[in-house]
């Protein structure tokens, strides 16, 4: 009888146990499904005459390159002449309108953008699930870097 008890006790357990592993793989599953369609965002990026650094907080809408990074500043505000990034352990240089040099845009890096005039220009895009929380917290707005960055375009510029 004693047996049989502890058998049914182990049993209730067991079968307690399956029941809530599935229901936790199943609410697991259908919170993965709803999370991976997020609204996009509309970041704006108060852009200086001159160098800028500003991070990219979103994987836009509108492009994925700096070709298309340049097209989408210009089409808003005008102004963007030089988008310059750290690509494979080197500082990479597009310049607007060319078709050389043109790189990926990626969610979470950084980029120097060369504006002639101050304009302001609205990034469309989505949030992946891997983006970094303290990447986004720490890189809300663009400020202006004319100096530091500047050395560095004129050393490219004089090869």
């Amino acid at each position: 009888m004693r047996k049989k008890i502890m058998f049914t006790c182990l049993l209730t357990l067991l079968v307690s146990i399956f029941l809530a592993a599935f229901s936790l793989t199943v609410d697991s599953q259908m919170e993965e499904s709803t999370s991976q369609a997020t609204p996009p965002i509309t970041l704006t990026k108060r852009l200086s005459a001159g160098w800028n650094l500003i991070s990219m907080e979103v994987s836009p809408a509108a492009f994925q390159d700096v070709e298309g990074m340049c097209k989408d500043i210009n089409e808003q505000a005008g102004g963007c002449v030089e988008i310059d990034g750290w690509i494979g352990g080197g500082w990479s240089r597009y310049i607007c309108g060319y078709l050389e040099n043109d790189f990926a845009i990626q969610e979470g890096s950084f980029y120097f953008i060369k504006c002639e005039m101050p304009t302001e220009w609205k990034v469309i895009g989505s949030v992946s699930q891997q983006s970094s929380t303290a990447s986004s917290a720490a890189s809300q707005t663009s400020f202006s870097a004319s100096s530091g960055h500047e050395s560095k375009s004129k050393e490219m510029a004089d090869r």
